[in-house]
């Protein structure tokens, strides 16, 4: 069971009562002097418009636009090195598929460059 200190004792309605100030003129003081708040206080909440599923693909490759980039590469290198391996071209597909792997490679600096730079690009916008 856990010790309680002063900071975690459960107050009483009494305890409370007690903290409060005597003279409530002092709140009603207060109120008038901070006033209600403005109507320029509240921002009214927006709701996105729903895309697409292509509206949605391409805005985001207009983001970032080397991940599509790199995922055509990729899917490119990998039916080519396919393409030899069935053919008995060993040697060329085993090229292909190096250049698979570093066209996958290309695909995760261009995710991770693009998400630092949408970051940093929201944050100097708002």
């Amino acid at each position: 069971m856990a010790v309680q200190t002063e900071s975690t004792k459960k107050m009483t309605k009494e305890e409370i009562l007690k903290q409060l100030p005597d003279d409530l003129e002092d709140l009603s003081k207060l109120s008038k002097l901070i006033g209600p708040p403005s109507p320029e206080d509240y921002k009214p909440i927006t709701i996105p418009e729903k895309k697409s599923f292509g509206g949605n693909f391409l805005q985001h490759c207009k983001d970032n636009p080397f991940v599509p980039l790199g995922l055509s590469a990729t899917v490119l290198f990998l039916f080519n090195g396919l393409r030899h391996m069935r053919l008995g071209n060993r040697q060329q597909s085993q090229v292909m598929m190096r250049g698979r792997v570093m066209a996958q490679g290309f695909t995760i600096i261009a995710l991770t460059c693009g998400a630092v730079y949408q970051s940093a690009f929201k944050s100097k916008k708002e």
